[in-house]
C-alpha cells in the first residue's frame, strides 16, 4: 500500500536540514520532537506551511514540529523512509540529547523520558478510571476476575514505571537499553515485600532498602550513573570479551551503587521536591494554584509541561495523593471550553477544525485546540489561561486531592479524585466555573469586532476587467487586476520554491478578488486572507492574498462568499484594503496556486509577467 504521508515526511526532513542533520526524532500525542545537530539549517518558515503542520516550536532543546492527530502516521513514514534514528550510524561520542548543562536541555531530557509512552499511560489511566467507576456503582466486585484483570492492566505500568523510564533514559544517556532494564528490574524486584525492612550499615551508616515501584528520580539517577559505568568498562575491557564482561561488570558496579547510594539519594531528593512544593502550597494554596493554572498551558506550548509531572508522581508515591493534577485539570478545561466557545463563532473550515479539536480535548490532549484554534486567534488562548487560573485557585484553596497518578486528565478520571478529605464537590464547582468563564469569554470576546470594510469597488469598468471569455474549464484566469509575476519572484520560500504547487502571482492594484475557475468554495479561512476553490474539473486552486497576512486576523479583508458556495469564473468573492495591508507592513502579492499540482503534467502559460486584468486568461492545466 502506498505511503500517503511520504510527501509530507520528505518535506519535513528536507526542511529540518536533511536526515544527516537529525540526531534523533520521537513523537508525542501531537508533535514530532527533533534533536538537530544544527538548528540554523532548519527552515522554520517552510515547515510551518507544509500540509499537516500546525506550528513549529523551538523549546527545551528540541525542534518541535506540531502535526496533530496524524503525527503517528507522519512519524511512521519518516522512520520507514529515512535513516534518522539509527544509533549505530552515529558517532559513539555524539549525544542524542541536547546539552544537559542548560535548564532548557534538562527540561528536554525530562520530557524525553515520558513522551514516547504517554499514550500507554493515558490508556492505562482510562482503564483505571473505568475500574473505579464500575466498582463504585457496584457493577463489579473487587473479588471478581474482571476487577483483578483490569486492575492489573491499569496499575501494572505505574508500578513498573522504572522499566519504561529505563528504556527512554538509556536512549537519553546513551547506554545499553537492556543493561538499563536489568538495573530497573532489580530496583522494582519485591525484595522488601518478601523480607520486610532491609538495612545495611557500612561504617555505622544505616542504609534503608526502599521499594522503587513507580519511582522516578531514583531510576533516572541510576540509569545516568549506569551510562558512565558502562562507558568506563567499554574503554578497559577488550572488545572480544565485551559482550559478556561489560554487562557483568556494569550490573555489579552500577547495581550496587543504585541500591546503596543512588536509590536512597534519589528517594531523598524526590521527597525534598515534594516537600518543597508542599511548603509553597502551604503558604498560600489559592495563589499557588492560580499561578500554576494560569501558566500551565504556556508550558504546553513550549513542550515543557512534562517536567512538572514527576513532582505529581512523587507526591502520590510519598503522600498517597497529589494537589498539582487538579490544577492541571482546570488548565485542560480552560482551553477546551474556549474552543467550544469558538465553535459558535467560526465558520467553514475553521469551524470544522475547532470541532475536531474538541474530541482529543475531551480526553485531555490540548495541542490540537491550542495550535488549531486558540493560539491562532490568541484571544481564546488568553481567556483559557484566565479561566484556568480561577479554577486552579479554587481547587487549591479547597485542597482538592487526586489519589492516583495519571499524566492526562479528562472527565473519565473523576473517580480518581474520590477519597477521604478529597473535597470532590469543590472540584465539580471549580470545573463548572472554569468551563463557563472560558466558554462565555471565547463566545463573546474570542474574536475582535470586525472593522467596517471599504465598499467593494465596481468591477465592470472596461479598463481594468476583461469580460469572462469562453475559455477551457481547465484554464485559470487572473482573480485580480495588477502586475503578473512568476512564483519564483515571490518573497516567500514556500511559494517561490513551488512547495505548495505551481501557479502564478499578482501584485494587485485593485482590492477586489474574483473566482478564477468555475467550482465550489472548499476553504475560506477565518482570517479571510486565503480562499480554496475546487473546480468542476478537479483543479484545487488556492488564492492566498498577501504574504504573512494571516497575522492580520481578518483585518483589512471582507469576503462575500462562504464555504460550500458554488461560484462561476469572474464572480466577486470579496474585497481587501491594499493601502491598509501595506500600512501594517505586509506584502500584498497574491499567489494563485494549484495545490494538487502532482495530478497534472502540463502547465501552459498564456502570459507569465506584465500588467494583467481581472478575468484575463493566465494558464491552462492538463
Amino acid at each position: 500500500m502506498a505511503d500517503k504521508y511520504k510527501g509530507i515526511a520528505t518535506k519535513i526532513i528536507d526542511n529540518v536540514g536533511g536526515e544527516q542533520n537529525v540526531k534523533s526524532v520521537v513523537h508525542c500525542a501531537t508533535r514530532l520532537r527533533f534533536v538537530l545537530k544544527d538548528e540554523s539549517k532548519a527552515n522554520k518558515e517552510v515547515l510551518q506551511d507544509i500540509d499537516k503542520v500546525m506550528s513549529v516550536v523551538q523549546a527545551g532543546g528540541q525542534y518541535q514540529v506540531v502535526i496533530g492527530a496524524e503525527v503517528n502516521d507522519v512519524f511512521s513514514s519518516i522512520e520507514a523512509n529515512f535513516n534518522v534514528n539509527n544509533k549505530e550510524a552515529k558517532d559513539s561520542n555524539e549525544s542524542d540529547t541536547p546539552s544537559k548543562k542548560s535548564l532548557s536541555g534538562l527540561l528536554a531530557v525530562i520530557a524525553s523520558f515520558f513522551t514516547p509512552y504517554i499514550g500507554v499511560l493515558t490508556g492505562a489511566g482510562i482503564i483505571m478510571a473505568l475500574v473505579m467507576t464500575l466498582e463504585m456503582y457496584g457493577v463489579i466486585s473487587d473479588k471478581s476476575l474482571t476487577y483483578v484483570m483490569l486492575t492489573a492492566l491499569s496499575t501494572g505500568i505505574f508500578k513498573f514505571l522504572p522499566l519504561f523510564i529505563a528504556v527512554t533514559a538509556a536512549d537519553a544517556f546513551k547506554t545499553n537499553r537492556f543493561i538499563a532494564l536489568a538495573i530497573a528490574a532489580a530496583m522494582v524486584f519485591p525484595l522488601t515485600d518478601a523480607l520486610g525492612e532491609l538495612t545495611f550499615a557500612p561504617f555505622g551508616y544505616t542504609i534503608y532498602f526502599d521499594k522503587y515501584g513507580g519511582a522516578v528520580v531514583p531510576t533516572i539517577l541510576a540509569i545516568w550513573v549506569t551510562a558512565y559505568v558502562e562507558r568506563f568498562f567499554k574503554r578497559w575491557i577488550p572488545k572480544a570479551a565485551q559482550i559478556v564482561l561489560v554487562p557483568f561488570a556494569t550490573l555489579i558496579v552500577a547495581g550496587s551503587l543504585a541500591f546503596l547510594f543512588i536509590g536512597p539519594l534519589g528517594t531523598f531528593v524526590g521527597e525534598m521536591i515534594s516537600k518543597g512544593y508542599s511548603s509553597a502550597y502551604g503558604l498560600s494554596p489559592m495563589i499557588a494554584g492560580a499561578v500554576l493554572g494560569g501558566v500551565f498551558q504556556l508550558l504546553v506550548v513550549f513542550g515543557m509541561h512534562w517536567a512538572i509531572l514527576p513532582i505529581a508522581m512523587i507526591n502520590v508515591n510519598t503522600q498517597g495523593y497529589d494537589t498539582i493534577l487538579p490544577v492541571m485539570f482546570m488548565a485542560v478545561y480552560g482551553q477546551v471550553a474556549a474552543v467550544a466557545g469558538m465553535v459558535a463563532r467560526l465558520k467553514g473550515n475553521d469551524r470544522s477544525i475547532a470541532v475536531s479539536a474538541l474530541i482529543p480535548g475531551f480526553f485531555g490532549i490540548t495541542e490540537p485546540a491550542l495550535y488549531g484554534v486558540n493560539l491562532k486567534y490568541k484571544r481564546p488562548f488568553i481567556i483559557g489561561l484566565i479561566a484556568a487560573a480561577v479554577g486552579g485557585g479554587i481547587v487549591s484553596f479547597f485542597e482538592v486531592k487526586i489519589f492516583a497518578f495519571t499524566p492526562i486528565l479528562n472527565p473519565l478520571f473523576y473517580p480518581l479524585f474520590i477519597g477521604k478529605d478529597s473535597n470532590f464537590a469543590a472540584l465539580l464547582v471549580a470545573s463548572a466555573i472554569t468551563i463557563v468563564i472560558a466558554f462565555i469569554g471565547a463566545l463573546f470576546f474570542g474574536l475582535p469586532k470586525p472593522k467596517k470594510a471599504e465598499p467593494v469597488p465596481a468591477v465592470t469598468t472596461p479598463e481594468n476587467v476583461v469580460p469572462v471569455a469562453n475559455v477551457s474549464d481547465s484554464t485559470i484566469t487572473s482573480p485580480l487586476t495588477g502586475e503578473l509575476i512568476p512564483l519564483k519572484d515571490v518573497n516567500d520560500p514556500v511559494f517561490s520554491a513551488e512547495i505548495m504547487g505551481k501557479g502564478f502571482a499578482v501584485v494587485p492594484t485593485e482590492g477586489v478578488v474574483t473566482a478564477p475557475v468555475d467550482g465550489e468554495i472548499v476553504i475560506l479561512y477565518g482570517t479571510q486572507h486565503a480562499i480554496g476553490i475546487k473546480s468542476t474539473t478537479g483543479l484545487e486552486v488556492l488564492i492566498h492574498i498577501g504574504i504573512n497576512t494571516v497575522e492580520l486576523n481578518g483585518e483589512c479583508f471582507t469576503m462575500t462568499t462562504e464555504t460550500g458556495a458554488t461560484v462561476k469564473r469572474g464572480d466577486v468573492l470579496g474585497s481587501f484594503d491594499i493601502a491598509g495591508i501595506k500600512e501594517k507592513g505586509y506584502d500584498t502579492t497574491t499567489m494563485v496556486i494549484v495545490t494538487n499540482t502532482a495530478d497534472y503534467t502540463d502547465f501552459t502559460y498564456a502570459k507569465e509577467n506584465g500588467q494583467v486584468k481581472m478575468n484575463e486568461e493566465i494558464v491552462t492545466v492538463k
